[in-house]
């Protein structure tokens, strides 16, 4: 449960980014590292671990290829009030293979929640591109919204804005 009076007294918080991680190959995911820090969150606040996997997953319309799915790693910390070090990573090896087809998607953090709201969110809107060779190459884009709420839930929502030919969709 949130203190009133240590709400009160948080005031601004204040939005950084840090270092861009990636891979390469047919597989490329692009993130940097995003936090949104009260400057006076409680010294009693606790830090927790957030580490889940989360995946987008594409139709491929060559015959006989079944969807294929791309899984990420969403990682930050959070403590009821802030979120620190957040980023979406890409997980090559757990994903499908791709041999001739390319799949990328970059995922930009950024503040979600006003700066005098207690509890800090962060969006990641995410934009890609899904060219299963030489059938199609359609543009995707969306949202995944992550919380510093000590509810439990790794995120908020995540789902799409737009995919051409709904080819490309969050979670399924």
């Amino acid at each position: 449960m949130v203190d009133p009076v240590s709400v009160a007294g948080l005031g601004l918080a204040v939005f950084s980014t840090g270092a861009e991680y990636g891979n390469s190959g047919n597989f490329s995911s692009t993130s940097k590292a995003v936090s949104y820090m009260h400057p006076k969150t409680p010294n009693s606040a606790r830090w927790r671990d957030m580490n889940t996997r989360i995946k987008l997953t594409a139709f491929h319309p060559r015959p006989g290829w079944s969807r294929q799915v791309f899984y990420f790693r969403l990682i930050y910390q959070y403590n009821g009030y802030d979120i620190r070090n957040a980023r979406v990573e890409g997980l090559v090896d757990a994903s499908s293979g791709m041999y001739t087809s390319s799949f990328t998607v970059n995922w930009r953090g950024q503040s979600h929640s006003r700066q005098s709201n207690p509890v800090s969110q962060i969006v990641f809107n995410f934009v890609g591109r899904w060219d299963p060779h030489g059938l199609g190459d359609v543009s995707f884009g969306g949202q995944l919204v992550i919380s510093a709420s000590l509810n439990g839930s790794a995120y908020e929502s995540f789902g799409m804005d737009f995919s051409e030919r709904n080819w490309v969709r969050a979670g399924y």
